[in-house]
């Protein structure tokens, strides 16, 4: 037994916490705001479009990804605290932080390199600087107990643990913006302007997204499973490279239609907001693009050198 009474009992206060910090946000943003943004009672519960769709939307996906690893990582906990010699578990629920911290990281990086200008208050370089922080100190939080716990333990268990995160978070924000378009179709009117442009840059959205989010599940089973890990690399990396393309799509969809009036997501009145956001999504979509055709290279170079390796 590595793992005493305390790191168990503290694994789950900190899981009890973050569930329910994070719950409150995911579920008021994932039921209430997002799905009813574009619809006629969205004052009924927000007061008014006070923030940006995406601003909501990113809300209600990290929420409702968090409630639902911190309750699985709860749950891991419990049982390791009821079979005390039994440190699998507790693992598990260790395993649930890591891949907390490396979502909340991807989040915070991707805030400060494109959804900057989501608040309409405060200063850019301030959330810019400040989302950079908070990914690297999420990252170091994340390192440094990642290599004492799975020091001499087999890491298919993160591995898993970090696909099924990603896909979790992807299928999520996916889900949310299927509902926001019903929303859309079920208003039924022609008070919101160009809704054909908005449904079909959030349909292309949600496939993507979608199927990012059912590859990098796939993956993770895979992984679990201890069947082909190359293979689990090659539908990762198609996820990565997805998520790149739908990040991008939505920075020319921003550019192409800069002079429609109510069309852009990153604004509340769906006015453009400038070069800023279109731009900073292009390029950081292609190097998230670049990212997944790099891992794929080094899958394949890995998959090569085990077949070329003589068996033992």
């Amino acid at each position: 037994m590595k793992y005493g009474n305390t790191s168990r009992t503290l694994s789950l206060i900190f899981h009890a916490l973050i569930a329910c910090l994070f719950g409150v946000l995911g579920l008021y943003y994932g039921i209430f705001v997002t799905p009813l943004w574009w619809t006629a009672i969205n004052t009924a519960f927000t007061n008014d479009k006070v923030f940006a769709f995406n601003f909501n939307l990113e809300l209600a996906a990290i929420g409702l990804t968090m409630l639902i690893i911190s309750v699985y990582g709860f749950v891991q906990a419990v049982k390791s605290i009821i079979k005390p010699d039994d440190d699998n578990t507790i693992v598990k629920s260790f395993t649930a932080f890591i891949v907390e911290g490396y979502i909340g990281a991807v989040f915070a990086i991707a805030n400060a390199a494109v959804y900057f200008d989501l608040l309409s208050f405060g200063s850019i370089p301030f959330i810019v600087v400040l989302g950079l922080l908070i990914a690297i100190v999420l990252l170091i939080a994340t390192n440094i107990p990642m290599v004492r716990v799975f020091d001499g333990r087999d890491s298919k268990v993160l591995l898993t643990g970090l696909s099924y995160g990603g896909g979790l978070f992807l299928g999520l924000a996916a889900l949310e913006i299927l509902f926001a378009m019903v929303g859309i179709w079920a208003r039924g009117d022609n008070l919101i302007a160009y809704n054909l442009q908005v449904s079909s840059i959030l349909g292309f959205s949600f496939l993507g997204l979608a199927i990012a989010s059912a590859l990098a599940i796939v993956a993770g089973f895979i992984i679990k499973k201890k069947k082909d890990l190359s293979l689990a690399g090659v539908l990762d990396s198609a996820a990565i490279m997805l998520v790149g393309a739908t990040i991008a799509s939505n920075g020319i969809f921003d550019f192409y239609f800069r002079d429609a009036a109510s069309v852009h997501l990153e604004t509340a009145d769906l006015s453009y907001s400038g070069l800023a956001y279109p731009v900073c999504a292009m390029v950081f979509g292609g190097l998230v693009i670049a990212a997944g055709v790099a891992f794929l290279v080094v899958t394949l170079k890995d998959k090569k050198k085990a077949v070329a390796s003589p068996a033992h």
